[in-house]
């Protein structure tokens, strides 16, 4: 492995980014406009030494660099305007050394992977910004654990805050005042040609970065259009479609009648993503049988997380036999029987995920095997088992017997052996990605690691970087009380269209009870 610091400008340079970039060839020369070396805390404090007019740093999963190391390098930086620290191992601690040194910084990007479970939070950070910051424009946190108190803290102590990004804050609840003060303080500059987007959830985004927007017409470059419901068809349904099922049921289609009309096109439910969003309260396992209703036969994918059950799967596939995809994430009322028995009627299924859910048994995975012939990927997630060692090949040797087709195929935490490995391997013949992170009982033995070198585009070995798994990597181990997550659920962002509405056209037979 090798890291790379890529210089923006050959004489003196104004702006840096450090990045982790893996290389096979470890004697590869760097391009032109880049020197090689580690970027650890010795490397980042020489780069400050030889470039005390640096005015812009950003630090992109560089894990060896320390709090003692940063801060050690920050104080030597007085011009510094731009800092983003992303995905990388410093705490508090690095916050709180910037700020005084740095009084020009305007510009602060502190992002980590978001952490949806209840309880792990913490206004640390946030707090050591307000203190020492005063003077910020611009502030992303993404992913950040602070909760109302520390968004507060920043907002009385950072009278020039333009741009706030909040996206996978999940501790920040945007209602009543705080709401307001976000909405009031902070400036929203937006293209006339960018359209803004309903929120699926006021706690997940306070975010200015538009998202891409289709083609518009010269009316709506113009400003013709006054309201949503003079919006052609096709703009409002490409609007909608970017937002969930949630957001479409319970906020845009009661918009106006036009948006209403729109969300009842089946072509709008070909796909359904449906996350369980904590305080949102209504029933997910009606909301969803609705959006299933609502795609009349015509669902192609579709992935829930945090809820469902067997008589919900099952719903799905008897009123969608043509399914391709299908993702379970932390559904952990999905039995084993359930699932298997809702698998058979999806003959045409090409993807299945069952993250984090029931562990499927072998027998399920054979009669999985052979009732979706085109099944081309597959992934079977769970947490590893680092002590004690638990072996088993079933998983492996069904997969191997049953899923020929296979070409993407993710085992995380699995107690396979290198026996079922090679079952894999030589049943397989079309794999490209395998990923077997956490699969402690992997050894890779003999020629079992060139075997997979060559054969594998992609391969994720027992003990890689867990960093881009988006669910919980915590290993088990019951002689430990040594714990450590990598989340990265999805991000949205939008504002609220509700104000749109005057209801007129409201038929309450058009919504469920949820």
């Amino acid at each position: 492995m090798m890291l790379v610091l890529k210089v923006e400008s050959t004489s003196l340079p104004y702006k840096y980014n450090l990045g982790l970039e893996r290389q096979r060839d470890h004697h590869r020369m760097a391009s032109s406009s880049s020197s090689s070396l580690v970027p650890s805390s010795s490397s980042l404090k020489s780069l400050s030494l030889k470039s005390s007019n640096l005015t812009s740093l950003k630090l992109a999963k560089c894990y060896f660099i320390t709090d003692y190391g940063f801060s050690q390098a920050v104080v030597k930086l007085p011009l510094l305007e731009d800092l983003e620290v992303s995905y990388c191992s410093l705490t508090k601690v690095s916050m709180k050394a910037v700020g005084k040194p740095c009084p020009n910084l305007k510009t602060l990007k502190l992002n980590i992977f978001g952490d949806m479970f209840p309880g792990n939070k913490s206004d640390d950070e946030a707090l050591a910004i307000a203190e020492t910051m005063l003077g910020l424009r611009h502030l992303q946190l993404f992913g950040s654990k602070l909760s109302n108190t520390g968004l507060k803290a920043i907002l009385d102590n950072c009278p020039n805050l333009e741009h706030l990004d909040l996206r996978q804050c999940f501790n920040v609840n945007l209602f009543g005042d705080m709401k307001k003060r976000c909405s009031e303080r902070i400036k929203v500059k937006m293209a006339s040609s960018s359209l803004p987007l309903p929120s699926s959830s006021e706690r997940l985004s306070l975010s200015f970065r538009s998202p891409p927007s289709p083609s518009l017409t010269p009316e709506m470059k113009d400003g013709e259009y006054s309201n949503w419901s003079e919006l052609p068809t096709e703009l409002t349904s490409s609007i909608l479609q970017r937002l969930g099922p949630i957001e479409v049921l319970e906020n845009a289609q009661k918009v106006c009648t036009s948006w209403r009309r729109v969300s009842k096109d089946p072509a709008m439910w070909r796909k359904i993503v449906m996350h369980k969003v904590e305080g949102l309260g209504c029933n997910l396992d009606i909301m969803c049988r609705h959006a299933v209703d609502r795609s009349q036969g015509g669902l192609v994918e579709i992935e829930i997380w945090d809820f469902g059950t067997d008589s919900l799967i099952n719903y799905i596939a008897d009123s969608s036999s043509g399914l391709r995809s299908l993702k379970l994430a932390k559904s952990f009322q999905v039995t084993d029987d359930g699932l298997t028995e809702a698998v058979v009627k999806l003959p045409y299924l090409e993807e299945l995920e069952v993250s984090n859910t029931s562990i499927l048994s072998a027998k399920s995975l054979k009669v999985l095997g052979q009732s979706c012939p085109n099944l081309k990927t597959f992934k079977l997630n769970q947490r590893g088992f680092l002590r004690p060692r638990i072996q088993s090949d079933d998983d492996a040797l069904a997969i191997a017997e049953t899923m020929h087709g296979l070409r993407h195929l993710q085992l995380f935490g699995n107690i396979l052996s290198d026996v079922g490995l090679n079952a894999i391997l030589d049943n397989c013949p079309n794999l490209e990605h395998l990923d077997l992170r956490q699969c402690f009982n992997v050894n890779l033995l003999g020629d079992l690691e060139k075997r997979c070198d060559e054969r594998i585009k992609v391969f994720r070995r027992p003990n890689d970087s867990t960093y881009d798994y988006p669910y919980d990597a915590t290993a088990i181990d019951i002689f430990s009380d040594e714990v450590v997550f990598r989340l990265m659920p999805d991000a949205n962002y939008y504002p609220d269209l509700m104000a749109g509405s005057d209801y007129s056209d409201y038929d309450p037979t058009d919504d469920y009870d949820f």
